[in-house]
């Protein structure tokens, strides 16, 4: 018998026992995909293996797609004791398409409220997956796009200036919020659009009003998701209250890997990268790079995992380090990348940066010491290659 009597089962990733059949559309509790059409063996049972009858070999196969509840983590069976009975199974591999989203829950889903504390950051909250955080990076790293919903809603708290901030997957502090597209510091949706209620702040919660209001809206940076903590404080006072929500991690589609030019390194990230052949300037490196086709690195610099992949990959004896898409010579202490986005995870090495306005341009370095991590140095030295990146079409 199969799943007549729960003889049978499958765990869901979160450890739920499952009591339907791949097939069964309706997910009904001992269905199979003949019960849900009518076409078992015996229309009594809803499944062909609960018929149970002896020398007649028969089967329930089917897909499941329940986006929630894959992969499967464990089988269950029985009824197998007697020489006469007998069964297999199949389990066939994941596969995520661009059809339907692959969601991706915690243990912080509902609203929550902060507790009143009055320092900053004083209240801390780390967010568990129900998958580990290396499984949720691996499908952030195949999928074309992922986003997070991020929720602050508040009385007299103040938000971002100091007080609230999320952290990243790699662990890394991010103070912007959901919707700031730009992804500046302190910055929420209603900063980039100009519509908070108090145009002197970048968030409608940073104005510190003794009325309810809220910042909210998605994080769509790939290399910086899922959210892994958020912290926040300044709600000690009777006047003061804050709540937060987090909306389940969400990501679509599937990278699109084609094969990469000859000479070229792709880590499967939908880009391919190449080391220029000779040292030099920055600007002259970002000339050769839109020669090829691409320009220096941005999203292969933008992750520390895939920045190691690169200089790894992408190495000679005696380099010591390679440019890449990353400036702050349009105003000192503001790093953007070639995009136009903030930089809001650099890893810089720990005495970086260092060179003030005359190292506005930065590096990948080679050297043991700081090796994968950022310096920055003087974009006219013509004492590095650059690292080129394009996308595989």
């Amino acid at each position: 018998m199969l799943l007549r009597d729960l003889r049978s089962s499958w765990i869901s990733r979160d450890g739920e026992k499952m009591k339907y059949w791949g097939g069964a559309t309706s997910r009904r509790t001992g269905y199979c995909a003949c019960g849900e059409t009518g076409t078992c063996v015996n229309n009594a049972y809803k499944c062909n293996c609960d018929i149970n009858q002896n020398k007649l070999e028969t089967s329930d196969e089917g897909y499941l797609n329940d986006t929630s509840a894959l992969p499967v983590k464990r089988l269950k069976v029985g009824d197998t004791d007697y020489s006469r009975e007998a069964a297999w199974y199949t389990v066939g591999p994941l596969i995520c398409t661009e059809d339907e989203p692959t969601t991706i829950n915690h243990d912080s889903l509902n609203e929550i409220e902060v507790t009143p504390c009055s320092g900053r950051k004083c209240f801390k909250r780390v967010i568990n997956y129900n998958i580990t955080v290396e499984e949720v990076g691996a499908l952030i790293d195949q999928s074309f796009e992922c986003k997070q919903f991020i929720k602050y809603r508040c009385i007299a708290s103040k938000f971002l200036e100091g007080y609230a901030s999320w952290l990243s997957r790699d662990g890394s502090e991010m103070t912007f919020w959901g919707g700031s597209t730009s992804q500046r510091p302190y910055y929420c949706a209603c900063g980039e659009t100009g519509s908070c209620l108090n145009n002197n702040w970048k968030c409608n919660c940073d104005a510190n009003l003794n009325v309810e209001t809220f910042d909210e809206g998605y994080l769509t940076d790939k290399t910086l998701l899922p959210v892994t903590e958020v912290r926040f404080g300044d709600t000690d006072s009777p006047t003061e209250s804050g709540w937060f929500t987090l909306g389940p991690l969400v990501c679509n589609g599937r990278v699109q890997q084609g094969e990469p030019e000859v000479g070229w390194y792709a880590p499967s990230n939908g880009y391919q990268y190449i080391l220029i052949s000779t040292t030099q300037s920055w600007f002259e490196s970002r000339q050769t790079c839109q020669k090829m086709g691409g320009d220096l690195a941005v999203a292969g610099a933008k992750d520390l995992t895939m920045r190691r992949k690169i200089v790894d990959q992408l190495s000679i004896p005696g380099l010591s380090g390679a440019w890449i898409g990353m400036t702050d010579m349009d105003e000192e202490g503001t790093w953007l990348w070639l995009n136009g986005v903030a930089v809001s995870n650099p890893h810089w090495y720990t005495t970086e940066p260092n060179g003030l306005a005359n190292e506005n341009c930065a590096i990948l370095s080679y050297s043991n010491l700081s090796k994968d991590y950022a310096l920055d140095v003087n974009c006219e030295a013509a004492l590095f290659r650059g690292i080129c990146e394009k996308r595989i079409f």
